[in-house]
């Protein structure tokens, strides 16, 4: 099937299937949070470098490190079977914090060729942290929001499940 008669037929433009190839990803990837690509990351750790003042090229194969992966992920199997670890007992926590406060968009006004600008944040807002968990047998536990306080509003809870 030719590209153009795959793009018509999946009613996708032909610029997104050009582009994919390429590693660009498309806008509705972007909206839903999806992970850029190999080839986007490659252009942005670029950037990063050269707004230090460097320049380099960073290599195709660049942030794969496969063999360092294989070896770690053999000596975890190692140290699983070493100590009888099974797959429910292995769980992957993550914690992201979120600024509650006033968020207002800014404009900012500087020098052209300026290689950072910084900004006072405002001291309106506070912390949140969420902690958000999964095994490796994909069994999950709900979700925790941390606010800042000092008592605990037990109409929150459930009776039989309050904290101590």
């Amino acid at each position: 099937m030719s590209e153009r008669k795959a793009c018509q037929e999946f009613k996708v433009s032909c610029g997104t299937i050009q582009g994919r190839p390429a590693g660009a990803s498309t806008s509705r990837e972007k909206e839903r949070g999806f992970a850029p690509s190999h080839t986007r990351v490659r252009e942005m750790a670029e950037k990063i470098i050269e707004s230090g003042g460097r320049s380099v090229v960073i290599g195709k194969s660049w942030g794969t490190q496969s063999e360092l992966m294989r070896q770690f992920f053999d000596q975890f199997d190692t140290v699983r079977a070493r100590y009888g670890i099974q797959q429910k007992d292995i769980w992957n926590v993550d914690e992201h914090g979120i600024a509650l406060g006033v968020c207002v968009n800014t404009h900012v006004i500087d020098k052209a060729g300026k290689k950072r600008t910084y900004m006072q944040s405002p001291e309106s807002h506070e912390w949140v942290s969420i902690i958000k968990t999964i095994s490796a047998t994909g069994k999950h536990i709900r979700l925790v929001v941390i606010f800042k306080g000092q008592n605990v509003q037990t109409s929150w809870f459930e009776e039989d499940n309050l904290p101590n």
